[in-house]
Order: structure tokens, then C-alpha cells, then sequence
């Protein structure tokens, strides 16, 4: 009996780990005023390969919210810079099937850190350090939609 009450006291002094607010996911979070990113990752095969980028977006603001992703360090122009339109008060998932952005290069290898731009009309330019992680497992199907290839003329 006595024992059991030593024991009992641990968790009596210990924090109640629900109580503490975490992410629950491989990605990252961002904030951006009305517009709220969950689950922020890239899937990516190989450094410098092509990536999807995986999120939800939520919107709670009354207008169109429109999110731009950069790679930090890149031109910030044509096909480094992609969008994700999110209607008000709606969501839109990114993920290959879904919504698909795919960065042209990632520079980092699977299981490293690439730094993106992310950016709202309202919040401005916020960088963010984003996991890379490989094609494996519930993520094999993320991986960029083949480009078109070219018609025979």
C-alpha cells in the first residue's frame, strides 16, 4: 500500500501532458493573421529535385486570402513562386490529387530543413524552416504530377 502511494505521488507532481498545446504532425504551423497553415511540409525525393508541398490552409478572414510560397534565396519569380487561393472562411488542402504546389527545387535533402517565404496580402513576407521529408511511406503518393511532355509535331 504504501508503495502504491510513493507511486502515485510521481504523477501527482508531474504536468498532464494533454494539457500542453503541440503539433501532432511531421509538419510545421504558420500563422499569418486570418489565414492559419497546419501541417507545413515538403516531400521531396532527392536535394534539388522537384517537391509537393503539403498543408492544410484555413482562412477565417471575410475575403479571398491568396498564399504565396517561395523558396528563400530563389528569384521569387515565374515557376519559383507558387499560390494557393483559400475562400473565405474555407480551407484547401495542398497535397498531390489535391491542390498540387510543387517547388522546382528543393535545396535540401530528405530529412533537412528548407526555408520558404510565405507570404499574405495582409501579413506580409514571414520565413519559415519547413521539413523535407522522402516519398515513403503515407507519403509515397506525394510526389510531383509528371510535366506534360511535349506534343509530336
Amino acid at each position: 500500500m504504501a508503495g502504491s502511494l510513493a507511486l502515485a505521488g510521481c504523477s501527482y507532481l508531474s504536468p498532464v501532458q494533454t494539457s500542453a498545446d503541440y503539433q501532432t504532425s511531421d509538419g510545421v504551423p504558420v500563422d499569418l493573421g486570418s489565414v492559419q497553415i497546419r501541417n507545413l511540409l515538403v516531400v521531396a525525393g532527392a536535394k534539388d529535385s522537384p517537391g509537393v508541398l503539403v498543408a492544410q490552409i484555413v482562412n477565417t478572414g471575410s475575403f479571398d486570402a491568396t498564399v504565396r510560397f517561395t523558396v528563400a534565396g530563389s528569384t521569387g519569380t515565374g515557376t519559383d513562386v507558387v499560390r494557393a487561393s483559400v475562400p473565405p472562411g474555407g480551407s484547401t488542402t495542398l497535397a498531390a490529387g489535391a491542390t498540387e504546389l510543387t517547388l522546382p527545387s528543393v535545396p535540401a535533402i530528405p530529412g533537412g530543413l528548407v526555408t520558404l517565404d510565405v507570404q499574405t496580402a495582409d501579413s506580409g513576407t514571414t520565413p519559415v524552416s519547413v521539413p523535407v521529408l522522402a516519398p515513403e511511406g503515407h507519403l509515397a503518393d506525394q510526389t510531383p504530377a509528371p510535366s506534360p511532355s511535349p506534343s509530336a509535331s
